[in-house]
């Protein structure tokens, strides 16, 4: 299983691997796994030049100062869709 890592809500250039032993699905759609035990990484992969090689594939990316006002922003958008 590998997971993004974070430090203080920015993702780093690198990944964890992890033994899928321990993790449950939290969200099937998101793809989310969780443990509620301390689970220690088998290794951690640095992935260099990311950001670039996102654009170079045509990933839009998107940055907000504030999660939250990504999520109010997502809702908003299902809302005017007619999802919610």
């Amino acid at each position: 299983m590998n997971s993004p890592t974070t430090s203080q809500g920015i993702v780093r250039e690198s990944y964890d691997q992890f033994e899928d032993e321990g993790f449950e699905i939290f969200d099937k759609n998101a793809g989310y796994y969780i443990s509620y035990q301390t689970v220690k990484p088998m290794g951690i992969e640095k992935i260099d030049r990311l950001v670039e090689r996102l654009l170079s594939k045509g990933i839009e990316l998107r940055f907000t100062p504030n999660v939250l006002l990504g999520n109010q922003l997502f809702l908003q958008i299902l809302r005017d869709m007619g999802n919610t």
